[in-house]
């Protein structure tokens, strides 16, 4: 599911979810398919809901926690860049990456050049016994691609994603909030202001999620992924 600001691009590749679309998330735009590396068509799982998913990345691990059933479906699919481009997307405000086990190759999908994303969170698997390689290699990925992102501490951790914050923005939301708690001078809304710096007594106050600048801090990311970008 990939969101824009309070609109959002909606990708479902199982056909009872993307049915629920229209009614769940109207004012949206929604695509009927899943993502793989070159255009075609996958299998799904079939009655599986909110925890549906190919087939091919569902550990046992999952498929015992969620009861998974062994019905399929043939879906259509297409690289992340594809789907994107061909709805005009070339910036997005909070993407969201949901996709139980394929995280890594869905991102594999992606054209980074091509692609500005300011708020990204990524499910985790590691929390399912014997998966922590996976998101490994997603942090892997991330960190060698230009996505021009910093992952927040572990600490951060929102419902086993990881939070990913580019780092232009991460700076002003870090000095906006040091200036709000007092500590010090932060930005007072002028253009130049967006260009704080990101420092290492930032990644110090993050590790400590229950402060005063850290609940700020929260609040602030979401006020950004929702009003400004």
């Amino acid at each position: 599911m990939l969101y824009t600001c309070t609109t959002g691009i909606l990708l479902e590749g199982n056909p009872l979810n993307f049915a629920n679309l229209a009614t769940n998330r109207p004012g949206n735009l929604a695509r009927y398919s899943s993502v793989c590396e070159n255009a075609g068509h996958i299998l799904m799982t079939r009655d599986s809901g909110a925890t549906a998913g190919n087939p091919a990345f569902l550990s046992a691990a999952h498929r015992t926690r969620f009861r998974t059933s062994n019905a399929t479906v043939t879906v259509p699919c297409a690289p992340l860049r594809t789907l994107l481009g061909d709805a005009g997307v070339s910036r997005l405000a909070v993407l969201s990456l949901d996709v139980e086990g394929a995280e890594l190759s869905v991102l594999q999908t992606v054209d980074w050049s091509a692609l500005r994303v300011d708020i990204l969170m990524v499910e985790l698997s590691g929390h399912l016994q014997g998966l922590q390689t996976r998101d490994d290699a997603v942090r892997r990925l991330l960190n060698e691609q230009r996505t021009g992102l910093c992952r927040l501490p572990t600490s951060w951790e929102y419902r086993h994603s990881d939070m990913w914050l580019r780092r232009s923005t991460l700076g002003w939301l870090c000095a906006l909030c040091t200036r709000l708690s007092g500590s010090e001078p932060g930005p007072s809304g002028g253009s130049d202001d967006w260009h704080a710096p990101y420092t290492r007594s930032h990644a110090e106050k993050l590790r400590e999620p229950h402060t005063v600048w850290s609940r700020c801090f929260r609040n602030a990311s979401t006020w950004y992924a929702t009003e400004l970008a």
